[in-house]
């Protein structure tokens, strides 16, 4: 096995039992056989497939299979130890950039994330979520438990809204150092997104309260009204949609739902030029 990049994030997952465990979240668990037809219109991607211990089953499963992987060495092997797959495509590719839309109908994506790039590459797919209809990802435990935390939790930041607004999102199982090479350190989890077909709550402008949203847990520590003035917006508008809104002005972004946020996002009267706020001093978003 050659040996992991520190810079590509790399940590190759080598437990089959696990890879058989992500599977049946997918719902292709060991002895499934794909249907001639019905599903014809569903292409499998897998970001990162390392030495293959996932994309090898999920071949002999579903009916197309595109796997991305930026490592040119990988891509070689891959080609030459699964060339007997007709149904799997091996693209050199970078998944943050890469063209998802190229791809004919709808997607499922299944991967083993790259730690370095796991919290862009989910906004991405979000973004992309009338392409993709369900995802199944590992990512550090961390992060799983921010994307399903509630309101009030410590985990509940930014990343918790977008996803549960646009998904449904649950925890398979937890997954320990041991089963990867290098060994993380830290555990890791499976976690199934299911697109929504539409949010759970009417949000409007979907950009402006996502950006309310931003501005919020940018400065986390302070109140509401801290946090968005230090944000950039007007002291006196902020008052104002937090009167109409009906929000308490010294309640914090971790304690608001996204029916909250929504409201909140509403009450301004005007939309604010979106931002991208400074990540947190632990060097990623909130």
């Amino acid at each position: 096995m050659r040996r992991p990049k520190k810079s590509l994030g790399q940590h190759f997952l080598v437990n089959r039992g696990v890879a058989e465990k992500i599977l049946a979240v997918v719902g292709l668990p060991k002895g499934y056989t794909p249907p001639t037809s019905g599903q014809g219109d569903e292409t499998f991607v897998e970001v990162g497939p390392g030495h293959g211990i996932l994309t090898k089953p999920l071949a002999e499963r579903a009916q197309h299979v595109i796997a991305i992987e930026i490592d040119a060495s990988l891509v070689t092997t891959l080609k030459d130890r699964l060339s007997t797959y007709s149904n799997l495509e091996i693209i050199h590719a970078n998944a943050l950039s890469f063209d998802y839309e190229s791809i004919p109908g709808k997607i499922v994506v299944v991967s083993n994330l790259p730690y370095n790039i796991a919290t862009p590459l989910l906004f991405r797919f979000l973004a992309l979520r009338t392409k993709v209809t369900r995802l199944t990802l590992m990512f550090q435990k961390e992060l799983a438990d921010r994307i399903t935390a509630s309101p009030g939790m410590k985990a509940y930041g930014q990343l918790s809204v977008a996803a549960q607004l646009f998904t449904e999102a649950k925890i398979g199982f937890t997954v320990p150092p041991t089963c990867f090479i290098p060994p993380p350190r830290v555990n890791s989890a499976v976690i199934s997104l299911r697109v929504r077909s539409k949010p759970p709550i009417a949000v409007g402008n979907e950009s402006h309260f996502l950006d309310i949203v931003r501005r919020a847990f940018a400065y986390r520590r302070k109140t509401l009204v801290g946090a968005l003035c230090q944000g950039g917006l007007d002291k006196q508008e902020v008052m104002n949609a937090l009167s109409k809104s009906q929000i308490t002005s010294t309640r914090r972004a971790e304690t608001l739902t996204i029916e909250e946020f929504a409201s909140l996002a509403h009450a301004f009267t005007t939309i604010p030029i979106p931002i991208e706020p400074p990540p947190n001093r632990r060097g990623r978003l909130s």
